[in-house]
């Protein structure tokens, strides 16, 4: 059940992974923090929110949270591309499955996919980004051109801020 990924984007190949042991120690890192997946489905056809509920090195396997819908994870398991989106320490990360099978996780229904051979870890940034506080938000004020040639102001919350440019919270 071992699966190959082509770099979707060209661009992204310096920051795909391919180190086994690296891949399973960021996807548990991110299993124990809990951190949300985003399952796109046959090219973004449908989407949802999923968990990574358990990573088996001796079956190659990720056993993920199944949807509510049993109609949807029919189609998760019927689907030959399923891209997965991840926001780990602030960096993006995805990676491709062509398969999928339905199972149970104790008692909760589960679908099982396998470790991928590689996945990106983007993070394009050069420079360290200091994070904003939370309690104390900074502001930021825009004045935008409205179609019809009047102003408005747009004011935002910034999230970080580094010597390349700031995060914004919209």
């Amino acid at each position: 059940m071992r699966i190959k990924n082509n770099p979707e984007n060209a661009d992204e190949s310096q920051y795909r992974m391919h180190s086994r042991s690296e891949i399973v120690a960021l996807l548990k890192n991110i299993m124990q923090r809990n951190q949300t997946l985003t399952l796109l489905i046959n090219h973004g056809a449908d989407s949802m929110m999923t968990l990574i509920l358990d990573v088996d090195e001796d079956n190659n396997t990720i056993t993920i949270d199944a949807d509510k819908s049993n109609a949807l994870n029919e189609r998760i398991v019927q689907s030959h591309h399923l891209h997965f989106e991840a926001l780990y320490n602030n960096i993006r990360v995805t990676y491709v499955a062509n398969q999928a099978s339905a199972a149970l996780n104790q008692v909760h229904a589960a679908l099982i996919i396998p470790i991928p051979d590689s996945l990106v870890r983007l993070q394009r940034r050069d420079a360290f980004r200091v994070v904003t506080p939370i309690t104390k938000p900074l502001r930021c004020v825009f004045k935008a051109v409205k179609q019809d040639g009047t102003t408005a102001q747009i004011a935002t919350n910034l999230s970080n801020i580094s010597v390349g440019g700031v995060g914004l919270v919209d």
